[in-house]
């Protein structure tokens, strides 16, 4: 439709200019007849090629692909007959709602992960124990740098001025310019999936 839009304008640009539809067309706007015809040619391909694209491509997918709703519970089954075995119910949605850092399995006693809190911005999470996992601000309060991890020495430690902070014990200052431990995070870990759940 477009093209037939443009040779009707064409048209009527002729005609107004010179009282009359000049014969074959052999330039339009500095382009030659070839060039035009060419141009005509890569456009229907191109747009034969979007056609098969998309008549291969299949339904489009979400790159988030399907959350579970945390809210949802799944519904007993009834009774197998005897003699049969009756199927696995689907495990169980994480009791609390939010975003999962990592898991247990990831997360080795005496490591530590960064990520980044929507309120706090960039913070640690470290696995103390099998059963102790806490979080903390990586913002040293002396000055804001952004503390490390010393795994050898299991504290966080400033890189700036020297202040060092122990997560085993609420990130108190230990050593340095500053007395204020680090801003706490509250992280949960659900215990069925082993999941490190920010809540939301």
């Amino acid at each position: 439709m477009a093209w037939v839009a443009l040779a009707a304008g064409i048209v009527e640009v002729e005609h107004a200019r010179r009282g009359r539809v000049a014969g074959p067309i052999e330039r339009i706007d500095g382009i030659s007849r070839r060039e035009f015809a060419r141009g005509s040619l890569i456009a229907g391909v191109a747009v034969a090629l979007g056609l098969v694209s998309k008549a291969l491509a299949g339904p489009a997918s979400s790159s988030l692909g399907n959350v579970a709703d945390p809210t949802r519970r799944s519904t007993a089954r009834s009774a197998a007959p005897s003699g049969s075995v009756a199927p696995s119910a689907t495990p169980a949605a994480p009791a609390t709602p939010g975003r999962v850092l990592t898991t247990l399995d990831a997360l080795p006693v005496g490591r530590a992960v960064g990520f980044t809190d929507p309120q706090v911005g960039p913070a640690v999470l470290l696995r103390l124990a099998n059963d102790q996992v806490v979080a903390y601000s990586r913002a040293c309060t002396h000055e804001g740098c952004l503390v490390g991890y010393d795994q050898s020495s299991e504290i966080l430690v400033c890189p700036c001025h020297g202040a060092e902070f122990d997560p085993a014990h609420q990130a108190e200052a230990i050593a340095g310019p500053t007395r204020t431990p680090l801003e706490s995070i509250k992280v949960v870990v659900d215990r069925p999936t082993g999941d490190v759940i920010l809540p939301a």
